[in-house]
């Protein structure tokens, strides 16, 4: 496998980030690296040049995604004193970086790719680091990280399904994201 964060030129740099966008609208299987290279402005060939194949440009799409989900998790525990840290503070930064609806929506799409056998193991690790950096780094118990975890999955489909607080019962889960049960304001 390529390297997955080698530094990038500002053309390539131009065909991650239409990439990112096509895997997020789209998915994995549904996304092209033609339908991407029309968005980048380069061609089809160029793509597979710079990044081998499909399998590895979502490897690197997601890589980026992950990268800053782990970066914004270690600066929240860096900045907190007590151990084990509240796992609000480290709620609080996903919130932040899923703002970002194509971070959210890449994330999504890269939790269902477990069976594939290039991206499956891959995303595998990243979802243990993601649980090491809590239960090591963030000393959260075993407990608490599972259900750190658990409400953070709940929190990505209600976020991605785009549920509104109109019905009663969207209103419930709703209030995993904010007590009033609405999607928090942007950097709230």
């Amino acid at each position: 496998m390529t390297n997955l964060s080698r530094v990038l030129t500002p053309k390539a740099t131009g065909v991650v980030e239409a990439a990112k966008a096509e895997f997020a609208t789209h998915g994995f299987a549904g996304a092209t690296t033609d339908a991407i290279a029309r968005k980048a402005g380069v061609s089809q060939p160029y793509v597979v040049r710079l990044f081998g194949s499909k399998e590895r440009l979502f490897l690197r799409c997601c890589a980026e995604g992950h990268e800053a989900l782990i970066s914004s998790f270690r600066a929240a525990i860096a900045r907190t004193p007590e151990r084990p840290v509240n796992p609000a503070v480290i709620g609080a930064c996903y919130h932040e970086l899923v703002e970002d609806a194509t971070i959210l929506k890449l994330m999504v799409q890269q939790n269902t790719m477990g069976d594939h056998p290039t991206i499956g193991p891959q995303v595998r690790e990243w979802f243990m680091d993601l649980y090491r950096v809590l239960r090591r780094e963030a000393e959260l118990p075993e407990e608490m990280a599972r259900t750190f975890f658990a409400r953070g999955m709940l929190i990505n489909q209600l976020l991605s399904l785009g549920l509104t607080p109109e019905d009663d019962e969207a209103r419930e889960l709703l209030r995993y994201l904010a007590p009033t049960g609405e999607r928090p304001a942007p950097g709230a």
